[in-house]
């Protein structure tokens, strides 16, 4: 174990995570029984675990610090502890996407959509080779849409993103030919009720 490590923390980890799973394996047995007017609470507030692990994350860092000799030996072990498992995940998630039928993706798409509640302010996005069929996508299906780099690298097969703004002006055009008008700033922040 650890020096310093507190056991518990990694209770409250697996709470937080088993909230979070059992959430999103029940969601559309609870769509499915609420639109056959059957209740179906059990796991209703298990998205509160996402919240329930950022706080045991903010005190786990607090307390790292606090119990670290200098600020760039704390960067190092955090580096250490998460980036490796941060890679193989990546890796592992990209093979399995690049291996994603684009029509299941779509399909994915609409189902999702159709879990939300009406009047929802919501994104879509793909990722990889899907990017950009996914702006068009998320468009026809209400959604608004995001694009970056840190999703795809790609403008088409072989052809490398100069920056962000290339995919962006590549997604509003996408959006454009589809009759879309581009939000500005400010009609993002109206929408979201930020202004």
């Amino acid at each position: 174990m650890e020096k310093h490590r507190i056991g518990l923390l990694d209770g409250f980890r697996f709470v937080a995570v088993t909230m979070v799973v059992l959430y999103h394996l029940t969601s559309p047995l609870a769509v499915k029984n609420a639109q056959a007017g059957i209740s179906f609470p059990v796991f209703r507030y298990g998205y509160l675990g996402v919240e329930f692990f950022f706080i045991i994350s903010g005190f786990v860092i607090s307390y790292s610090l606090e119990n670290t000799a200098t600020i760039s030996t704390f960067f190092l072990h955090r580096f250490r502890r998460l980036f490796p498992a941060m890679l193989l995940y990546s890796l592992i998630t990209f093979a399995v996407i690049g291996c994603l039928d684009t029509a299941d993706i779509f399909k994915n798409a609409h189902y999702a959509r159709n879990l939300l509640p009406g009047g929802a302010v919501w994104t879509g996005f793909g990722i990889g080779r899907t990017e950009f069929p996914m702006v068009a996508q998320a468009w026809l299906l209400g959604g608004h849409v995001r694009v970056g780099m840190e999703d795809n690298l790609y403008m088409s097969k072989g052809v490398l993103a100069k920056s962000n703004a290339e995919l962006v002006a590549h997604a509003a055009g996408i959006l454009r030919l589809l009759g879309a008008h581009i939000a500005s700033a400010k009609d993002a922040r109206a929408m979201l009720k930020l202004a």
